[in-house]
């Protein structure tokens, strides 16, 4: 007998005429009617048309963002109506939305300790892993999908998550033979951070008071997310009060009656609330809380960090108003009078080809004899009289006007006609390029400055995360050495990371629970000189968990525009840059480092090994590098004995090793 769809055996165990009864304590009453006013004061304060809104609501006011940015065309109201829109908005924010992806917004971080000392070293290597975290989460489309919703939209949210995926067989079958058998296959558990999207719908603030830059002052916060029955019951299927959740609208006989929205029969809405001020975490879906007891928040509240996520906003409207005011919202107005005026402008050149008549008779002739070729018998061209003689079709004072408004639209977004190009002609130097670019991103200044507090905001999260989820062992192995299981912690290889001598390469970072012994040191150390001179630069760095987390650390970030390697901009001003190092190698008769020009060069222009390796020096018959690792091994010995601060001992400055002339720091690294 063939299986039943599960789909259907699920469905058919649930009997809504008999729905689970509840037993309301003192206590439940209570917790659940808070929830409720909480999620009702929310949702009133989303519900009230506000002046910064032009007298909308925020989700009314959103729904016309929207249709502004995609361009939409209105249905007719007439039959003789021109249903026409110029999309003047949506093309002029695809140049501002196409300037900002392109720009390459890089974080920088500094990381001091309880008593303002600067860890040098341990923010770059944050940093790193950061990046390495972004590749992997192929964090380029989240950003293109928040630049739009930043622009266009009130306010746009980034939320920070840790996916702790645990995969596990779930029936996965194959065909044999005509015959459906299910494999087993092992699971595999693994950390992945990643960065969430969530509109100005889909949260739902304490305070609409507070600025956006006060977000993280929010009394509580809701998150709002509607989703399928079945895709809810992956998550939650296995959770004690799921079997009480109702898919759909609210139910006559359910006890769970809330509804925030009105829901599809197939739908479910989450609701989850986050109180830092209580350390408070609460999920009700269909109206059914899925805590019985207040639960604590999933992750650390902190002074800069008390939600998970941040909230941007284009162009902020006062201290008073948490909600931005976007591109789409400062030219809706003069949009909607440009399509007004191209549809009349339309509809007099339709005047003007085919005039309103008046026929002397009283018979009335349909508007099919006007069409070429056809013949109507009994009517003569005085019998008709044209009822606006003046119609002389559009004119230039007309179309001066739609000009006037085009203009007035690019004012408004920021994005003229001019801005759009660069230097139409002739040779463009470096200096010219900038210059345009310069002139560009003044115009778009807020949105530049509103993006580059987006990416600093993101990667403040992404620490915090990196902090808290992924300084644990992911595994166990054994050691054959001592005959004992060691606990395998997280590593991360950043490919292209750039060196404290100026040249890049490969790195990577190992979280570790134990100092680095010397001998291992210097192992890491040969290995890396190894990988140097066969032409691969390398640079491990450990990070010791323990001594991470038991230190307060406090950090500081920034962002700055760079240039992407290969650019176009980047190949003009490494030309400009080898005329001016040739110029003033003429005057100091001091030579190029042709290995730091070649590294350049080849970087710039992504090509590699275009230029054959200088044969390696003999450094085991060097005695000058000989002497400079023993003295250099001797101070690594001497460490012990030194009186630092425990991070101090724990993550020093620079690299594991240089390829000159290594120095104590650039030895030790994080883990000594």
């Amino acid at each position: 007998m063939a299986e039943q769809s599960p789909g259907v055996v699920a469905e058919r165990k649930i009997n809504y005429d008999e729905l689970v009864k509840v037993e309301w304590t003192k206590e439940k009453k209570e917790a659940y009617g808070f929830y409720l006013r909480r999620f009702e004061q929310a949702r009133r304060q989303r519900h009230m048309p506000r002046e910064e809104f032009d007298d909308l609501t925020l989700e009314f006011d959103y729904i016309l963002n929207k249709r502004a940015a995609n361009a939409y065309l209105p249905p007719k109201k007439n039959d003789d109506e021109v249903r026409i829109v110029t999309g003047t908005t949506e093309k002029k924010i695809e140049v501002i939305y196409n300037e900002l992806v392109g720009m390459n917004i890089q974080p920088e971080a500094q990381v001091f300790d309880h008593n303002d000392n600067e860890l040098r070293g341990l923010g770059q290597d944050f940093i790193d892993i950061v990046t390495r975290t972004n590749q992997i989460e192929r964090d380029d489309d989240f950003w293109g999908a928040f630049v739009f919703e930043l622009i266009t939209q009130r306010a746009a949210f980034i939320e920070e998550t840790d996916e702790y995926a645990d995969y596990y067989n779930r029936g996965i079958s194959s065909m044999r033979n005509g015959t459906i058998r299910k494999e087993t296959r092992k699971p595999i558990t693994f950390h992945r951070a990643r960065k969430r999207l969530l509109t100005s719908l889909q949260v739902f603030l304490g305070d609409m008071n507070i600025p956006a830059y006060r977000f993280q002052e929010q009394p509580y916060i809701l998150k709002y997310v509607r989703r399928h029955y079945d895709v809810a019951k992956t998550q939650y299927g296995n959770w004690k009060n799921w079997d009480s959740v109702v898919k759909g609208g609210s139910h006559a006989n359910s006890p769970f009656g809330y509804r925030m929205y009105k829901l599809e029969n197939e739908e479910v809405e989450e609701i989850h609330y986050l109180d830092p001020s209580n350390d408070e975490y609460q999920i009700m879906i269909n109206g059914v809380l899925m805590f019985d007891e207040p639960a604590p928040l999933f992750y650390q509240v902190t002074e800069d960090r008390r939600y998970p996520m941040t909230m941007k906003v284009l162009k902020g409207m006062g201290s008073d108003c948490a909600y931005g005011k976007p591109l789409t919202a400062s030219a809706k107005t003069l949009q909607g009078l440009n399509s007004e005026t191209i549809r009349l402008l339309i509809r007099k050149f339709r005047q003007a080809i085919e005039p309103p008549l008046a026929s002397k008779g009283r018979k009335i002739y349909s508007k099919d004899i006007w069409t070429a070729g056809a013949v109507t018998y009994g009517l003569s061209s005085t019998d008709f009289e044209v009822l606006n003689k003046n119609n002389q079709g559009i004119t230039n004072s007309e179309f001066s006007l739609y000009d006037l408004i085009e203009k007035k639209t690019e004012e408004f977004i920021g994005a003229s006609n001019t801005a759009q190009g660069m230097k139409e002609g002739g040779t463009t130097t470096a200096t010219e390029i900038v210059n345009q670019q310069r002139q560009f991103i003044k115009q778009l200044g807020l949105s530049v400055l509103a993006l580059m507090s987006a990416k600093r905001d993101a990667t403040y999260l992404r620490i915090y995360n990196l902090l808290e989820n992924f300084v644990s062992p992911v595994s166990r192995e054994y050691d054959s050495t001592n005959d004992t299981l060691i606990d395998i912690y997280e590593r991360f290889t950043i490919m292209d990371a750039q060196f404290e001598n100026g040249k890049k390469g490969k790195k990577i970072v190992q979280f570790v629970d134990k100092p680095v012994t010397p001998d291992e040191l210097s192992n890491v150390y040969k290995y890396e000189q190894s990988e140097e001179l066969a032409g691969r630069p390398t640079r491990i760095r450990f990070i010791n968990t323990n001594m991470l987390m038991e230190v307060p650390s406090f950090w500081y970030v920034t962002t700055a525009p760079r240039e992407r390697d290969g650019s176009a901009l980047s190949k003009v001003m490494f030309s400009d840059k080898f005329k001016q190092a040739v110029d003033i190698m003429t005057v100091t008769k001091r030579p190029i480092n042709d290995d730091k020009l070649i590294d350049e060069y080849e970087f710039t222009w992504q090509i590699k090994d275009m230029f054959k390796k200088t044969p390696p020096v003999n450094q085991a018959a060097n005695p000058e590098a000989q002497a400079q690792g023993d003295n250099l091994m001797a101070q690594i010995n001497a460490l012990e004995g030194m009186s630092k601060s425990k991070m101090g001992d724990q993550m020093q400055e620079g690299q594991m090793a240089g390829s000159q002339k290594p120095t104590l720091n650039s030895m030790v690294g994080n883990a000594k």
